[in-house]
């Protein structure tokens, strides 16, 4: 790996990329790191939960 790969919080360490329960990217981070930035997230980020409402389709047609 090379030096973009490093952490930006200083550690020196490599960072990976963050997902959310859902598979979504949230961040880069290192093992330094991981539990301050995940911290700035709702607690419940990680975790994926049933919902027994139906997901409406995005109506919106990108004009205001």
């Amino acid at each position: 790996m090379n030096e973009q790969n490093r952490c930006h919080c200083g550690s020196g360490k490599y960072h990976r990329n963050l997902y959310d329960g859902y598979g979504i990217y949230l961040c880069k981070a290192c093992d330094e790191c991981e539990n301050r930035k995940l911290n700035s997230y709702r607690s419940d980020i990680m975790d994926r939960y049933d919902t027994d409402e139906d997901i409406e389709p995005d109506d919106w047609d990108g004009k205001y």
